[in-house]
């Protein structure tokens, strides 16, 4: 009896321990990328979802780092984070260590917006009594305004610099509009003038250390576009 007893007890740990093994999560066994993200824009959830899915091709788990863009840059750059989760090549001047995956997951206009009680043209951006709010750090707000004659109010946050603007703290913004004219931080066009500048493709980025999986992550994320569709704000 005594053996028999035993016996069931080992047959019982015996299945336990199959059952951990099987139902374990293989995030523990995979290598990791560390990911900066800009978590104020209303791409976010749907960018994450493709990268995830992309790196999961290759065996990686993804880990997201939401932070300033000035600063996840210098990370980046420095190689103390893996990639950035999206970027406009205008970044590129200021970061040489990223490297740019050809494949483009956002299309999306600079767009100018103003208060309806002051003018609203391209030529206001060459007064030198404008202010213009924009984005602080490499991007392609803070890089448009150095060829023209305003000054730049630089702001850390989109989403800070979309509520200046709505509490009248500022008359004019850069801001920028995904495809479908839906802004990245959800300002309600329809309070505003509105005025499109510039046309871009936005990327993912990753440090050069990684260089070895660019061929692969490229087919990856171009497999996760044909699958999941093209990124667009909700």
């Amino acid at each position: 009896m005594k053996h028999r007893l035993n016996f069931i007890v080992l047959f019982l740990l015996l299945l336990t321990s199959m059952s951990l093994l099987g139902n374990s999560d293989d995030n523990t066994t995979r290598p990791s990328i560390s990911i900066a993200i800009i978590s104020d824009l209303n791409v976010a959830e749907d960018l994450q979802k493709h990268l995830i899915y992309a790196y999961k091709l290759l065996g990686y788990k993804v880990e997201f780092y939401p932070m300033f863009p000035g600063r996840a840059l210098k990370l980046t750059n420095k190689g103390e984070l893996d990639a950035e989760a999206i970027r406009i090549p205008i970044i590129e001047r200021k970061a040489p260590n990223l490297i740019r995956i050809p494949v483009s997951l956002v299309k999306g206009h600079l767009e100018l917006y103003c208060a309806y009680k002051v003018p609203c043209d391209e030529s206001i951006l060459n007064n030198e009594n404008n202010i213009i709010g924009v984005v602080s750090g490499t991007n392609i707000t803070t890089t448009y305004m150095k060829t023209k004659g305003a000054s730049a109010y630089n702001i850390a946050s989109n989403l800070v610099l979309a509520q200046l603007l709505e509490r009248n703290r500022l008359d004019y913004i850069l801001s920028l509009s995904t495809k479908g004219s839906k802004n990245i931080v959800d300002i309600d066009r329809s309070k505003y003038q509105v005025i499109q500048l510039y046309e871009f493709d936005s990327y993912h980025y990753i440090h050069k250390k990684h260089i070895n999986i660019i061929s692969n992550l490229t087919s990856a994320l171009q497999k996760a576009q044909d699958e999941l569709g093209f990124i667009e704000a909700n």
